[in-house]
């Protein structure tokens, strides 16, 4: 019965070669509506100072970070709510930024 099925579809191929393709594996999802996801990119420094107890010796130390966060949130048909959230889903080095 399989077959016979694939012997329709392409058929109904060969009929319009012009005709949209179909995703059957996507048919369980057909009742779910389409999501809209946004997704920003934060350019961010951090610098923390490290703070010794010793006054005798001044080893206090100064770091200094550039990094790229990106958030996402779900803005249109949210699974979870209507309430907007935001994420944390990548953060990296801003290496394109000239820092390391």
């Amino acid at each position: 019965e399989a077959s016979g099925k694939n012997d329709d579809r392409h058929n109904a191929e060969d009929k319009d070669p012009d005709a949209p393709l179909e995703d059957e594996s996507l048919h369980p999802f057909a009742d779910r509506k389409a999501q809209t996801v946004l997704q920003l990119e934060v350019l961010y420094d951090l610098e923390f100072l490290t703070n010794t107890d010793d006054s005798k010796n001044n080893n206090n130390k100064s770091f200094k970070s550039v990094n790229v966060a990106k958030f996402e949130t779900c803005i249109n048909n949210n699974p979870n709510g209507d309430e907007l959230q935001w994420r944390l889903c990548s953060w990296r080095p801003a290496k394109e930024f000239g820092h390391l």
